[in-house]
């Protein structure tokens, strides 16, 4: 349970937030202990300076009398000191010991404010401790020496009922910030932790249904956190992904079975045939026979030259090749194909375009092209061939008139066995791998071919061959 998402989210929340109390609370202490001591050592030396200045002025309206000793034990004024009043000769005039209920009320005080604000003790120290302090100080009326009082106090005495309820009331504001701060945490971690792992529990839910085979399922859930939107987006595109490779994968084995049957089909009817004596086994059904072998040679060697490629299998020999010239050498070798379909060729050929490539491999990229470009134009149509420069490409642009290609078939064009024809007539020949050669050795030579169409107008491909360069 602990190791689950939402319950470490709300632990971190309350971690971080008894930190963030504990950290302001010590901080607040800290600044406010520096603090108090400054005033208490202020508040000492004023209320001390008062009690001289009393002192002195009931010595000056009635001189060392029983009077001016009873005004000044009574008086409010000294409470929370011990006081021993001589006068001049060194007589003692007045001893006075502190309040104990004075005294009893401040230790309850210091022990529930100073005493916590400082974490000391709340307990007094004997007269002799450190917290004991006595001053002597010289009294003086109308510029004349009158005696001396010795004063004695404890440090935390010299402080009223107000001072220490404020301290008092710091402490508790820290405390009750802190629990207010845990319960507080504690709902908005398990806010965050249900709106953070709610999409992660989708995906994860998501991710074993597609282990499991399950490809109609998809995650739905949307976050306003930028990184889960791209995490639902992936696994929403791998599952699209998945669901295309399956459909491609049924599609080729039904195409690859077609393309199997055909030719064994036709070897088998010849067979029994000539088993049953209906024909006679002689030079032109053995060419048929072998014509339908070679048919099924080509169908092995080509997918095996694919799997080839995509595993890196074949190795290209790149040189420096003159673009213009492999197109123009490999459009020689389809002249007659022009004429016997009367198709009107134009080119637009730029010269001095050199790239990187094998030429062998190139020259069966341009073939392939051509082929196909030929294969489905129609009598009386027209193929436009190009070369130009494009960025850091040498591009091979070929177009057709004819029937072109539905926006449904084209992002599989370049896949294995794909027929745009659904009927599977097969009279424009092939085996229906050229594009997905085109493609793959395009690839290995570290460009890109892409494919528009419109149909009833005409279709085009265009290879980009990364330039050769001295580097």
């Amino acid at each position: 349970m602990i190791n689950h998402l939402r319950t470490r989210i709300t632990i971190l929340m309350i971690i971080a937030a008894l930190i963030s109390v504990i950290t302001i609370g010590v901080i607040s202490n800290i600044t406010l202990f520096s603090k108090f001591d400054e005033y208490l050592s202020k508040e000492k030396e004023n209320r001390i300076e008062e009690v001289i200045n009393f002192i002195e002025e009931s010595y000056k309206v009635d001189k060392w009398t029983e009077k001016t000793k009873d005004n000044i034990e009574l008086s409010p004024m000294v409470e929370g000191f011990d006081l021993l009043i001589r006068d001049n000769k060194g007589d003692i005039i007045l001893s006075k010991k502190m309040n104990k209920s004075f005294i009893n009320d401040h230790m309850m005080g210091k022990g529930m404010g100073m005493g916590m604000m400082r974490g000391r003790n709340s307990n007094f120290e004997n007269s002799t401790g450190d917290n004991y302090k006595v001053d002597n100080i010289s009294l003086e009326a109308n510029g004349e020496n009158i005696g001396t009082l010795q004063i004695g106090y404890y440090n935390s005495l010299v402080v009223g009922s107000q001072e220490v309820e404020f301290t008092k009331g710091i402490n508790q504001s820290i405390l009750y910030a802190a629990i207010i701060s845990i319960v507080v945490a504690i709902i908005l971690g398990i806010y965050f932790s249900r709106f953070i792992s709610k999409p992660i529990i989708d995906v994860k839910e998501t991710t074993n249904e597609l282990s499991k085979g399950n490809l109609d399922t998809s995650v739905k859930t949307r976050s306003k956190i930028t990184e889960i939107n791209q995490l639902t987006s992936s696994i929403n595109y791998l599952k699209e992904s998945l669901n295309s490779e399956n459909i491609l994968r049924k599609q080729l084995t039904s195409d690859i079975s077609h393309e199997l049957r055909t030719p064994l089909a036709i070897l088998k009817s010849h067979i029994e045939a000539i088993q049953d004596g209906i024909w006679e086994l002689n030079d032109e059904r053995l060419l048929v026979f072998q014509k339908e072998v070679d048919r099924l040679i080509l169908l092995v060697e080509q997918i095996k030259f694919l799997n080839n490629i995509k595993e890196h299998n074949i190795s290209l020999n790149l040189e420096k090749l003159d673009f213009e010239k492999i197109v123009q050498e490999v459009n020689e070798g389809f002249e007659i194909e022009y004429l016997r379909k009367n198709i009107t060729l134009v080119k637009n050929l730029e010269q001095n375009i050199y790239v990187l490539g094998d030429e062998y491999r190139l020259k069966q990229v341009i073939i392939n092209l051509f082929s196909n470009g030929i294969k489905f134009t129609n009598n009386n149509g027209r193929i436009d061939i190009e070369i130009f420069k494009e960025n850091d490409y040498g591009v091979f642009q070929i177009s057709n008139t004819g029937e072109g290609i539905s926006k449904e078939d084209l992002p599989y064009i370049f896949e294995r066995l794909y027929r745009t024809d659904k009927s599977r007539n097969r009279d424009k020949g092939g085996s229906g791998l050229g594009l997905s050669i085109v493609k793959e050795l395009v690839n290995a030579h570290n460009g890109q071919v892409k494919v528009n169409s419109e149909i009833g107008k005409k279709t085009v491909f265009t290879v980009y061959i990364p330039l050769y360069t001295t580097n």
